[in-house]
């Protein structure tokens, strides 16, 4: 760019950024319920200074040191600066599992949070030092089961097949042909059971002290009602060292029957405005931020507090701590609101 067009287009009106316009183009102190209603009050230069960067943390708390008071509709709590200005992080979670709804609770709230997502399970007895026998007796880690998604920010969401099935096999029964029975899917495996010895009783197959004649009918749908409840009450509530049932790990719903178990609801993501990249934080231990070699329930909520990250995160001006400001963990454009202007077509 030449000088002469440089020294244009830093006094243009277009271009220039003072103190005034800055102040002109901030959105009034109304009730804001998103930043979808500042994007068209404030101008772009209120934020993005030409040839001067992006303001700062001073920009955000213009508004978010006072959000309580000027927009109580939005539900937010003032910020004044990070660490020691910001509140307490609110973590989502689970309140209902078979409604699939979720609450947004203070970590520092007393009773603590609790997640939940209707399973039964401890990290604890998983990370015992001597480990299991059908891993060789090898301890087992974090990356386990917890696989990051691609480019590591966050990790894939767990299921049975990824994650438990090596271990808990769903072999109940040598006499079941499938050697298995379907996982989620309790409706499909009582049918599938008292199919199979519907089968057996029609045909004969099996020879047995307790098999009906044939020519009963009554006494045929009793015997196979009396093996297909026997069948499933095995797989469902049977709990041995060798053989664990559905009821092992998942939490009953008697409302639906006595071989039904209740909806899961497992997130991913427990910060869910906030943006965190795991992948930056690799060479940190897990250990170091969740405490899950201690956890013996689901509904534990492992997410470190902000007095943990302010350990090594400070204010945007920190001499000795990674520097920090509200952009380095939250959005203001927010894709799910939209494009930030609207462009329209000259009238020609």
């Amino acid at each position: 760019m030449k000088a002469a067009s440089l020294a244009e287009c830093q006094t243009s009106p277009a271009f220039a950024v003072t103190a005034a316009s800055v102040a002109i183009s901030r959105p009034p102190r109304t009730s804001i319920t998103d930043h979808s209603a500042v994007n068209e009050l404030i101008r772009c230069a209120g934020c993005h200074n030409e040839h001067r960067a992006f303001r700062g943390d001073l920009l955000c708390t213009d508004c978010h040191r006072s959000i309580a008071e000027t927009a109580p509709n939005a539900g937010l709590r003032n910020a004044r600066c990070f660490p020691d200005g910001h509140p307490q992080f609110r973590v989502t979670l689970v309140s209902d599992a078979v409604k699939s709804s979720v609450e947004r609770v203070d970590l520092g709230s007393d009773p603590k949070p609790t997640d939940r997502p209707n399973i039964v399970f401890s990290h604890a007895a998983h990370l015992v030092p001597e480990g299991f026998a059908v891993l060789g007796y090898k301890p087992m880690v974090c990356a386990d089961c917890h696989v990051p998604e691609p480019g590591g920010r966050g990790f894939l969401a767990i299921t049975y097949k990824g994650q438990c099935n090596d271990c808990h096999g769903l072999k109940f029964d040598t006499e079941l042909p499938w050697r298995e029975v379907p996982h989620g899917d309790d409706t499909g495996t009582e049918a599938a059971v008292e199919g199979f010895y519907a089968i057996i009783a029609l045909k004969g197959g099996i020879a047995e002290s307790q098999e009906p004649k044939l020519d009963r009918r009554d006494a045929l749908a009793a015997w196979v009602a009396q093996k297909t409840n026997a069948a499933l009450t095995m797989i469902f509530e049977r709990k041995t060292k060798t053989v664990i049932g559905c009821f092992y790990c998942h939490v009953p719903d008697s409302a639906g029957g006595p071989f039904r178990a209740a909806p899961v609801m497992m997130l991913t993501r427990f910060l869910a405005p906030a943006r965190f990249d795991h992948a930056k934080h690799a060479p940190i231990e897990c250990g170091d931020c969740h405490g899950a070699r201690h956890s013996q329930a689901s509904s534990d909520v492992l997410v470190p507090g902000i007095e943990r990250c302010a350990t090594c995160h400070g204010t945007e001006t920190a001499s000795f701590q990674v520097r920090s400001t509200c952009a380095s963990c939250h959005d203001f454009h927010r894709p799910e609101f939209g494009p930030l202007r609207q462009t329209v077509a000259a009238p020609q």
